[in-house]
């Protein structure tokens, strides 16, 4: 009845739905279903029975049916009259039954039955058993109606160990342990209906936010919409919880043992599972597994007033939890695996669960299906509504090595990539498939490299961790805010509305808008592959909310076999690719089952001119036509990067099956959808110009400032748009409008236009906190009634870490210690080079993305903490031995590219010596003290290259022992310093709190720019004046790491689309000049990827036009530009600083260029 409602509710409200039809259709015979796979064995049953050893042969009441296929509801009823219970489907169209000999007289005479043997023993074997043959603890699992107990004392009689008994009707199942030599003894029980080797579970260790919500840096826009998680319950089965953690602790409500908690603000449950051994809360020797995938998943700090930015993906949501932990660390899972989803799926007056994330598995049985797979697609089977998720495993990269829970067929299976701008790259320990049977694993991906969440030991302990185990929860949680998108009603309109929620939410529904939300672009794979499935979870590329071009259409019908069901989309523009995605929850296999999937359906789409396009058959990352339809997998795709335009026919067609009166299914279509009439704008391109002397110039918005804002928008639908008029909108207390209209005029289909004759125009309030997106909606109209809005954000300076790459892992000399600190950039020879705080040694490294080890030189001394380059003598200033362990004591060190002391003199930061900046223009040196003792304000001196004219003044950032390595900004005001912070607490073992980079004005240290880092334990800074940017060294979180970060004045990162294809800002390049500063000739190169029109021109600071070098279409390719320094005027310009601004369709870009006379 649930599933009526949920269809009546969705015809009702389908926006885009052009029309529906179901009928009947003769499903195609498939060669293999004249072959029976069980087990190990495989065999036509007309041609040859498979040899079995005498034995594992027996007559028992129980039999193997073979149907003629497809499996029709009709020829079961036929069988089922006789009073015959069909017990388990096996492939193909294969059922074991139990009947008397003389039902099976009379059913072998029914036309649609190809054959009744006998249930062999031999079948009831797991093919596992080869591969562990010492294992000694086994699962048995008797046939549904027999009594467990009964076979409980038979197993016994042979002097075998029981360790545990399940009574539970949908799976009975008994754990022991015993010598092989019983193995066929028990195998003749006809009580028996399969053994297995029991696989010991472990868990897998090895900026998730917004990687998987939109893939735009720091972006949390499904959180700006109101989906925080209010009103869900998630669960996981782990190590245990630590919760007094600040990421869980509620003051009002205590948890020191087991029970329920339903007025607890976090977890409404902490239970032990029946069949479990667990002890209560997290230990140290599980290296915290649990504390920090529930603080993944839904950990929330602001409760205790806490500010770590590494809150859960639905931090609002609740947590009922199963703890697995055993007093040491590792995990003590049940053998009936419904132990674990029922309690959470039944829940408390706190709520009840619907999504379950499991961070385990086993090491043994890669890509076979055993017991635990089928008891959890058996729960979601009888439980639609109840979404599970398991980790692939840490055994990558090799191929088959996704290991069992995780080779389920209905739950999301997670690998791992990396994280924040590095998740375009697959995690090398990530599990890869295919399963043995073929199916694509994993499923999805997500971030599961060095995320950072809670931990032990102390409250409000973080710690980084790499794993398939991390990225599972992430995604879970990711799952529960697509249940609020449902819950709250976003669907269809975008908006909350609660007239549009859903009561009912299919687990269905849920894994195919993860699935067709899926970003394809990772490094080295094409969707779909069993390295990342089907891509990495993105909520944004499928999810709508009002405003956004791509739309959402979704449907909830069932199919028997021999039925189809049909439905009409219009697609009316090309802006977003167009993805169908079919997900339907299988009825179970029989555990051990070689082909897994029971009932089939498959997915056909028409295309607008005829073209066949069947589910998951795809060449270069889209769908193609051709093929066969996929026979293994219960997820289905088609995907047009650029669809054509108009009507797209989607059927649903039940191939076969053969359990369940029908199967119920999920379509999620997303793209450009909509009727063909009404044309459709997308913004190509956005430019943000903020001049002097209300502006900084930097392309960017920023508190305080007055910018100007340029749209190019793009006609990719099938109606051109005449007069086309925008009105910008807002309704944010940070921003005040004053150009709120710009023109676009005409826009033809396929043509751009935009508004830089009449800009929008607005003020930032100076009060915006830096971070902050601003919401916008750009609504337009024209000629004929047209009307469209467009939905876009804007960020407000630079609230939290752009990472541009990284952070990478390098190479250091062999025998050394991790502990990387400072570092200088090497302008000559393009190395960078980084001391090690216990070695007496400065490695070498290219400065690119590579971080390629280049060697190294011997350092002066040991402790080095920083080191910087001096470009008019080809040296090195650098600092080092904060320990005074030497004779030499706490020195400045001029030294050159080999390492050999030049001269030297006393530091003046004398107690705990760490950073240095060095100012070549006024030849400054600035050093840090960051003090010995906890409490005393740290200290930042200048002096002269000789230690002389010394000044000092104290911090006040607070915290303790904070300051490290130091680095230039040189466009900051008057030359601004970089210091990289690490806050500790004072305790008796300090606890690093946070860790920022800032930004600080020279004379006294005020704080003028500050970013917070994720985690790591960053020790050195240094700006890149290729690009503004800065690279840090991380000692730890990850070890020996080195990551570059947007600068404060930096040009942006670069991304991926949702296409696979390079963003605006990749797509269009402009290099620095060289040389920096210069003074004669400037040579400096420009790039575009596309035939387009483009200005090149430079500005002084003013922002008066000083030279234009390109006004007008460009061919592809990269341009070299040489300037003289001489304006249009033909007049020589001034010393000073000038902005080269490359402005095109696909975006702009910034350069500022020095000229020295």
């Amino acid at each position: 009845m649930q599933i009526i409602l949920i269809l009546s509710l969705i015809t009702v409200v389908d926006p885009y739905l052009v029309s529906h039809q179901s009928g009947a259709f003769t499903p195609p015979y498939l060669p293999e279903y004249d072959y029976v796979a069980i087990g190990a064995y495989y065999f036509n049953p007309k041609e040859k029975l498979p040899e079995i050893p005498a034995e594992l042969t027996g007559e028992s009441d129980y039999y193997l049916i073979h149907l003629k296929g497809p499996v029709y509801e009709d020829m079961k009823k036929a069988i089922e009259a006789y009073g015959i219970k069909l017990i388990q489907y096996i492939p193909f169209n294969a059922f074991i039954a139990k009947m008397d000999k003389n039902k099976k007289t009379v059913i072998e005479g029914l036309p649609f039955i190809n054959l009744i043997g006998n249930y062999e023993p031999a079948y009831k074997i797991s093919t596992l058993f080869k591969e562990l043959p010492d294992e000694k603890e086994w699962l048995i699992l008797p046939f549904p109606d027999e009594n467990v107990y009964l076979v409980k004392n038979k197993i016994e009689k042979l002097g075998c160990e029981i360790l545990e008994v399940s009574d539970d009707p949908y799976c009975r199942v008994l754990k022991i342990r015993s010598e092989r030599t019983n193995l066929n003894l028990i195998a003749r029980m006809p009580e028996v209906m399969y053994i297995e080797p029991y696989l010991q579970p472990v868990a897998y260790n090895q900026s998730a936010q917004w990687v998987t919500q939109t893939w735009k840096q720091v972006d949390r826009k499904v959180w700006r919409k109101g989906l925080l998680g209010t009103g869900q319950v998630v669960s996981t089965a782990d190590t245990g919880i630590l919760t007094s953690h600040d990421m869980f602790r509620d003051p009002a409500v205590n948890i020191t043992t087991w029970g329920n908690y339903p007025t607890h603000r976090k977890i409404i449950a902490y239970l032990q599972p029946t069949g479990s051994s667990s002890a209560f809360g997290d230990v140290a020797g599980g290296s915290w597994h649990g504390t920090h995938t529930a603080g993944t998943i839904c950990g929330d700090d602001s409760y205790v007033s806490g500010s770590n930015p590494n809150d859960g993906m639905p931090l609002k949501a609740k947590m009922f939890f199963m703890d697995i932990g055993t007093s040491t660390g590792g995990l003590s899972v049940p053998s009936n695996l419904a132990n674990l989803y029922q309690p959470p799926y039944n829940g408390n007056a706190g709520g009840a669960a619907r999504v379950s994330s499991h961070s385990w598995g086993s090491t043994s049985g890669a890509g076979s299906y055993t017991s635990y797979c089928q008891q959890t697609d058996q729960f979601m089977w009888n439980n639609r509504d109840f979404m599970i998720l398991y980790a692939a495993g840490n055994s990558g990269p090799g191929s088959g090595t996704v290991y069992p829970p995780g080779t389920s067929k209905n739950i999301l299976t997670l690998g791992a990539t990396m994280n924040s701008t590095s998740a375009t790259t697959m995690a090398d320990f990530s599990s890869r498939g295919p399963t043995a049977d073929n199916r694509i694993k994993p499923t999805v991906t997500a971030p599961g490299y060095f995320l950072y969440s809670s931990a032990g030991p102390n409250n409000n302990s973080y710690l980084g961790m790499a794993g398939t185990s991390m990225a599972t929860p992430c995604a879970a949680g990711n799952s529960a805010l697509v249940r609020q998108y449902f819950a709250k009603g976003f669907y269809p309109s975008g908006d909350s509305n609660p007239s549009n929620a859903w009561s009912f939410i299919p687990a269905s529904v849920i894994k195919a808008i993860i699935v067709n939300g899926a970003h394809p672009s990772i490094t080295g794979s094409t969707i779909p592959d069993n390295n990342t499935g089907w891509g990495r979870v993105c909520l944004d590329d499928a999810l709508y909310f009002n405003g956004d071009v791509r739309k959402l259409w979704v449907t909830y019908d069932s199919v028997s076999t021999g039925q189809y069901d049909e439905f009409t989309v219009t697609v009316n523009n090309q802006s977003e690719p167009l993805k169908i995605t079919l997900v339907w929850t299988d009825y179970p296999a029989a555990a051990g089952a070689s082909v897994t999937i029971v009932n089939n359906l498959d997915l056909m789409v028409t295309s607008p001119t005829g073209t066949v396009y069947l589910g998951n058959v795809y060449s270069g990352g889209q769908s193609t036509p051709g093929g066969s339809a996929d026979a293994r997998n219960v997820e289905e795709n088609v995907r047009r990067n650029v669809p054509e335009i108009g009507n797209w026919v989607i059927r649903v067609t039940g191939t076969s099956v053969p359990q369940g009166t029908n199967q119920p299914y999920a379509v999620v279509v997303s793209g450009g959808l909509g009727p063909t009439t009404s044309p459709v704008l997308h913004i190509a391109g956005q430019r943000i110009y903020d001049p002097p002397p209300n502006g900084n110039y930097n392309g960017r918005c920023d508190a305080g400032e007055t910018v100007q804002l340029i749209d190019t928008l793009k006609n990719l639908s099938n109606v051109g748009v005449t007069s086309c008029v925008g009105v910008l909108r807002e309704s944010s207390p940070y921003i005040t409008l004053i150009d709120s209209v710009g023109n676009f005029g005409d826009i033809a289909v396929g043509g751009t236009g935009n508004n830089g004759g009449s800009p929008f125009r607005f003020s930032i309030s100076s009060s915006t906190p830096a971070g902050t997106f601003v919401d916008m909606m750009l609504h337009l109209t024209g000629s004929g009634g047209y009307s469209q809005d467009i939905g876009f954000s804007l960020e407000i300076g630079v609230g939290e870490v752009h990472v541009i790459w990284g952070p990478k892992q390098v190479q250091i000399a062999p025998g050394d210690t991790h502990f990387l600190y400072g570092l200088g950039y090497n302008t000559s020879n393009d190395r960078l080079y980084v001391t090690n705080a216990y070695e007496r040694t400065i490695y070498m490294y290219s400065s690119d993305s590579n971080v390629t080890y280049l060697g190294y030189i011997t350092a002066p001394d040991t402790f080095g903490t920083d080191i910087k380059y001096c470009g008019y003598d080809n040296t090195f200033w650098h600092v080092a031995d904060w320990s005074q362990a030497y004779p030499n004591g706490k020195r400045i060190m001029k030294i050159n590219t080999s390492g050999t002391v030049l001269r030297q003199f006393a530091n003046p930061a004398n107690d705990y010596p760490t950073g240095l900046a060095w100012i070549p223009t006024s030849r400054l040196i600035y050093t840090a003290d960051r003090r010995t003792n906890a409490g005393v304000p740290p200290i930042i001196y200048r002096c002269d290259t000789l230690g002389g004219n010394v000044s000092s003044y104290n911090l006040t950032i607070g915290d303790n022992y904070g300051p490290r390595g130091m680095a230039i900004e040189p466009y900051g005001p008057d030359t601004t310093l970089l210091l990289a912070y690490t806050h500790f607490s004072s305790d008796a073992t300090p606890v690093l709190l946070k860790v920022a980079l800032y930004e600080l004005r020279r004379s006294d240290g005020a704080v003028l720019n500050s970013v917070d880092l994720p985690g790591w334990n960053v020790r050195g800074v240094e700006y890149d004046p290729r690009d503004g940017n800065y690279w840090l060294t991380i000692a730890q979180n990850p070890n020996r790491a080195i990551v570059k970060i947007l600068g404060f004045r930096g040009i942006p990162g670069v991304g991926v689309d949702e296409s696979g294809k390079p963003s605006p800002m990749e797509k269009i390049s402009l290099s620095p000049g060289m040389p920096t500063p210069f003074s004669k000739n400037l040579k400096f190169s420009y790039s575009v990827p596309i035939k387009t029109r483009v200005k090149l021109a430079l500005y002084d600071i003013t922002g008066r036009l000083v030279k234009t070098f390109v006004n007008g279409e460009v061919e592809p390719g990269t341009k070299t530009i040489i300037w003289d320094g001489v304006a249009d005027d033909n007049k020589v310009c001034a010393s000073g600083v000038y902005l080269c601004h490359l402005e095109t369709e696909q975006g702009s870009l910034v350069r500022k260029f020095v000229l020295a006379r």
